[in-house]
C-alpha cells in the first residue's frame, strides 16, 4: 500500500469512526427530564433538572473514539516509515 492509500484509509477510518460513535450515541442516549414546557405562568412545575450525565457520557465516548482512531491511525502510518527505510537500503 503506497502513501497515499494509507492517508485515504485513515481519513476513511476517522470518517467511520465518528459514524459509529454517533450512532451509539443515537441508541443509547436519554432524553431530557425537562418535564412539560407549556405549564400556565407561575404554576412552579415540577420536573427533574438535567445532571449533565450526557454531556459526560458523550464526552468520554468522543474521546475514546478520538483515541482508538489515533491509535489505529499510528499503526497504520507506521508502517509506512518501516517500509521505506527497508527500501532505502
Amino acid at each position: 500500500m503506497n502513501d497515499r492509500q494509507r492517508v485515504v484509509l485513515v481519513v476513511a477510518l476517522g470518517f467511520a469512526t465518528a459514524i459509529g460513535i454517533h450512532t451509539w450515541d443515537l441508541l443509547i442516549s436519554t432524553t431530557s427530564n425537562g418535564g412539560w414546557f407549556a405549564y400556565a405562568p407561575n404554576t412552579q412545575p415540577i420536573f427533574s433538572p438535567n445532571d449533565d450525565s450526557d454531556v459526560m457520557r458523550r464526552g468520554a465516548m468522543w474521546l475514546g473514539g478520538v483515541v482508538v482512531w489515533a491509535v489505529l491511525s499510528a499503526l497504520i502510518l507506521r508502517s509506512r516509515t518501516s517500509e521505506s527505510r527497508s527500501e532505502m537500503d
